[in-house]
C-alpha cells in the first residue's frame, strides 16, 4: 500500500513539473521579455465624499444605531463614518469567549445589515491566553480622525 501510494505521489509531482514548463506562449510567471501583466483591479477606485465621524457610546450616537440585528447596546462604542459602522462591546460587556469587552461585535455598511458575529483575539490556544482590556480612551480628533485606543 505504501508503495502505490509513493508512485501516485512521484506520478502527481512529475504531472505538476510537466504543467509548470514554459510552454510555447511567454507568460510574466517565466520571465519572458515585453510581458504586459493583466490589470484587473485598474478601473477599482474608492472615494469617499463624505467627512462624518462619529466616536462614542452608541446612547450618544445622533439618529442611534443603524445597523439593522446588531447586538450593541447602550453603552457599547461605535465608529462610524459616512460608509461603515463598528460596534465595540463595552469592557465590562464580554460576548462569546472572551474575558472583557474591547471587541468588534457588529459591524456593516451605514444602515444595512450587520454583517459580522465576533471578532476577539487570541495569544494561544487556551480561554486564559485572550486579551483582557482594562481601559479605553476615545480620541476625538474630528474632522480628520477617531479613535478607541484599548
Amino acid at each position: 500500500m505504501a508503495s502505490m501510494i509513493r508512485q501516485v505521489a512521484l506520478l502527481s509531482t512529475f504531472v505538476l513539473m510537466l504543467a509548470c514548463q514554459p510552454g510555447g506562449s511567454e507568460t510574466c510567471l517565466s520571465g519572458a521579455k515585453g510581458c504586459e501583466e493583466a490589470k484587473i483591479c485598474d478601473d477599482l477606485a474608492f472615494h469617499c465624499q463624505s467627512s462624518e465621524l462619529f466616536i462614542g457610546k452608541i446612547a450618544d450616537l445622533p439618529g442611534g444605531l443603524d445597523l439593522s440585528e446588531a447586538e450593541g447596546t447602550a453603552m457599547d462604542f461605535v465608529l462610524q463614518n459616512g460608509l461603515v459602522t463598528v460596534v465595540i462591546d463595552a469592557l465590562s460587556e464580554a460576548h462569546g469567549l472572551a474575558p472583557t469587552g474591547g471587541n468588534i461585535i457588529d459591524m456593516g455598511g451605514r444602515g444595512g445589515a450587520d454583517d459580522l458575529n465576533l471578532i476577539y483575539q487570541l495569544a494561544g490556544i487556551l480561554p486564559e491566553d485572550t486579551f483582557a482590556y482594562k481601559s479605553a480612551e476615545i480620541v476625538d480628533a474630528r474632522p480628520d480622525m477617531v479613535a478607541l485606543v484599548l
